[in-house]
């Protein structure tokens, strides 16, 4: 199976890749708030099959590495045009304030009109909504005010009818507190998601450095009392970063790019790259920019 992992800011600009060379995006219209400063990049013929919880990490890295090899030969991202919309704020269909999967599926020959070739949804699953979504509870669902998974299909199924292609945010950098994984990790220092997650034991001496959003933040590490150790977010300290350094969170993430590729979608804007790949810890003097 071939795929494309996409990343861009939401304006009109080249998006160039690492050692790859790109032409523009033709257009790139803009639905809702984005706000963030997005690094581009492009991952290419990525398949992800369900695994266990906790394949042994040889076997994760393997997947890890097998996942990202070559380049797929349909480049259609690179000539494509992207209309990006909150499912929120766009079309509600059940009458009760917040738009749906179900209202959205109502406007595709609208926007098939505008001459777009591609969707690109903001966060559309569970969260608990403090950072408009960024803050998921849950890679596997659909938050309940937009729909089911149901309704997710019906809409790509929709879009494929069309001749329309389906992105969606890939928010991998950091959970939610409330996300299971992060509730199971501080449990216990002996959770098998504990290192799943950025500890240390005492106050790092950059704690100080590398907020995403200075004058908000004050931190980059905060103390967890029920963990008794201190966690690291790059963004809020709602949102825990995760240890992508770790071949099981790889793993993860390969497993929920193929869980939404077997659902209908095309590709991922990813979020927050430089920080997803740049390493993270205590030990780090100078956090990435």
């Amino acid at each position: 199976m071939e795929t494309s992992f996409v990343s861009g800011r939401c304006q009109l600009e080249p998006w160039n890749a690492s050692g790859l060379s790109t032409r523009p995006v033709k257009t790139l219209v803009q639905e809702g708030r984005s706000d963030r400063d997005f690094t581009p990049l492009f991952v290419h013929d990525v398949f992800a099959k369900p695994t266990s919880d906790f394949p042994d990490d040889a076997a994760a890295t393997r997947r890890t590495e097998q996942g990202c090899l070559g380049m797929i030969d349909d480049l259609w991202y690179k000539n494509g045009v992207f209309y990006c919309l909150s499912v929120a704020t766009y079309m509600d269909a059940n009458g009760d304030g917040v738009g749906d999967f179900k209202g959205l599926l109502r406007r595709l020959d609208y926007l098939q009109g505008l001459g777009i070739t591609t969707i690109w949804l903001m966060p559309f699953q569970p969260s608990p909504g403090r950072d408009d979504g960024y803050d998921i509870t849950d890679y596997y669902g659909v938050d309940p005010r937009y729909g089911t998974l149901g309704d997710f299909v019906e809409f790509t199924h929709g879009c494929k009818q069309r001749g329309l292609r389906v992105i969606i945010d890939l928010v991998v950098n950091h959970t939610s507190d409330a996300h299971p994984w992060f509730q199971q990790a501080r449990s216990s220092k002996d959770s098998p998601y504990r290192d799943w997650y950025v500890w240390s034991d005492k106050k790092p001496a950059n704690s100080g450095k590398g907020m995403v959003f200075p004058g908000v933040q004050k931190t980059t590490w905060s103390r967890d009392k029920q963990a008794g150790a201190w966690y690291f977010h790059r963004f809020y300290d709602f949102q825990p970063d995760l240890n992508t350094s770790n071949p099981r969170v790889q793993a993860e993430i390969l497993k929920i790019m193929g869980f939404w590729i077997q659902l209908g979608v095309s590709g991922f804007r990813m979020d927050a790259v430089p920080f997803v790949i740049s390493e993270k810890g205590a030990q780090v003097r100078k956090p990435a920019e």
